[in-house]
């Protein structure tokens, strides 16, 4: 059975949450996103966490739109294990309530950010009603690490000691992550290596009810955070996010989705190169691109059964198997099938919401890769109709394919320099990629 083009929403979690700015932008990047992967994975703390989704969903007919993205069966919500709560109580609970259970083991025994949690009288409606939609179908949810790849709670840990000790990471955390300073760097060194002594760190109320004290999580990171004056705090929550998302998504066999505030984490070469790059090259460049007006189902009880036609047809089956090459005829390949993609739903829609979506061939760092490897789609600025325009200036969908052996080296030197990454930031606003680990840090499939 051919494996699922996954893409985990990496940037809508904990400290780097960026959900959409209103609920239309939402339903519309879950429909567009829905054209190009075969699944998309959000973890259940976002809908435990987010007060916003929680605002949108109160009336029962917004609530439903967020249903119909659910039913032609793509989207899947990582809920908590069952094994892995504390209690037996919140085992019983997730059987049937997976938000409401992962709500009050954040509650008990996690944070939100940095600060104990407590969910609004307007989350537990939200969370009743997304326990209701979860438990309807079986396919809707899945718990986290089902697929059994790596061990991700061991391995954050040790991927953010190596980040926070290696010399190799240093010009890139004070770049990307500025405001952790040397000594916070060393403070947390010591924290990861012996994290019984760390939580003695902090005040009773962050400190109580940590089920385990033998490994440094997640959590524990967020908390220890609070120690420290804001810019210090959001640095270090930051390159937290950017460590645990790496194993995380790798557990998943799954691309995850980063902007500029949460980093695609690359591990570091043996040795470093220092004539790697042309200094007079441009490293990043557009060679191509292609603007291709496609109509978007207006927002109304039809929207889950054009998208799943066209997800079926061929045009549709196309795009999902172009946007994941890289190669050098992904351009023309991507290209063509957007635009049977586009021909299928204008044979669908009957008062259409235009946007424009924009194919793009990116070249970088010289002749080192030819061909499409960032696989563009945005929605242009010219739109039209419901459309929001923060819609517009998003990239929804960016695959740069970091899994390209190629890539991964470039983004591997470009650590020492820092000139690679910030011209891809500067060029997309969302990225999806696939980070890949040490192949020693990865379980080999049985």
């Amino acid at each position: 059975m051919k494996s699922k083009n996954s893409l985990l929403m990496t940037d809508w979690a904990m400290s780097t949450g960026k959900i959409a700015k209103d609920f239309k932008t939402f339903i519309y990047e879950l429909v567009l996103l829905s054209l190009i992967y075969d699944e998309i994975l959000i973890q259940d703390e976002v809908f435990a966490l987010s007060r916003r989704l929680s605002r949108w969903m109160k009336t029962n007919e917004d609530f439903r739109l967020l249903q119909e993205c659910f039913e032609p069966d793509f989207i899947r919500v990582l809920t908590h294990p069952k094994k892995a709560f504390h209690t037996q109580q919140l085992q019983d609970l997730s059987e049937y309530n997976p938000i409401q259970a992962r709500a009050k083991y954040i509650a008990e025994c996690a944070t939100e950010n940095d600060k104990p949690f407590k969910p609004t009288k307007v989350q537990k409606i939200f969370y009743n009603k997304m326990d209701s939609l979860l438990s309807s179908q079986k396919t809707f949810r899945r718990p986290v690490g089902k697929k059994k790849r790596t061990d991700f709670r061991s391995l954050f840990p040790k991927i953010l000691q190596e980040t926070l000790s290696c010399k190799y990471y240093g010009k890139w955390r004070d770049i990307a992550f500025s405001g952790i300073t040397p000594s916070m760097a060393d403070d947390f060194i010591c924290f990861i290596e012996e994290p019984k002594r760390a939580l003695e760190k902090l005040p009773y109320k962050l400190r109580q009810s940590i089920p385990d004290e033998s490994i440094f999580t997640r959590s524990l990171g967020f908390r220890l955070t609070s120690l420290y004056k804001p810019r210090k705090r959001n640095a270090m929550q930051r390159l937290i996010q950017t460590v645990f998302a790496a194993p995380f998504c790798e557990n998943e066999d799954a691309s995850g989705r980063y902007d500029n505030t949460l980093k695609e984490f690359v591990s570091a070469p043996e040795k470093m190169n220092d004539t790697y790059f042309d200094e007079n090259e441009d490293i990043v460049s557009v060679q191509a691109h292609i603007q291709i007006p496609i109509s978007l189902p207006p927002l109304n009880f039809k929207i889950s059964k054009i998208i799943s036609e066209i997800r079926e047809t061929t045009a549709g089956q196309k795009l999902r198997e172009a946007m994941k090459d890289s190669g050098p005829y992904s351009f023309e390949l991507q290209k063509q099938a957007w635009k049977e993609v586009a021909d299928e739903l204008a044979s669908r829609i009957n008062k259409p919401k235009k946007v424009n979506i924009k194919v793009s061939a990116i070249q970088i760092a010289g002749n080192t890769i030819a061909g499409s490897i960032a696989n563009g789609l945005y929605g242009d600025l010219t739109t039209a109709g419901d459309i929001p325009p923060s819609l517009a200036r998003a990239f929804l969908g960016c695959s740069i394919a970091l899994s390209s052996f190629h890539i991964f080296r470039l983004l591997q030197h470009d650590l020492k320099r820092q000139k690679l990454r910030p011209l891809i930031e500067k060029s997309v606003q969302f990225r999806c990629s696939r980070v890949l680990l040490p192949p020693d840090l990865i379980k080999k499939k049985k």
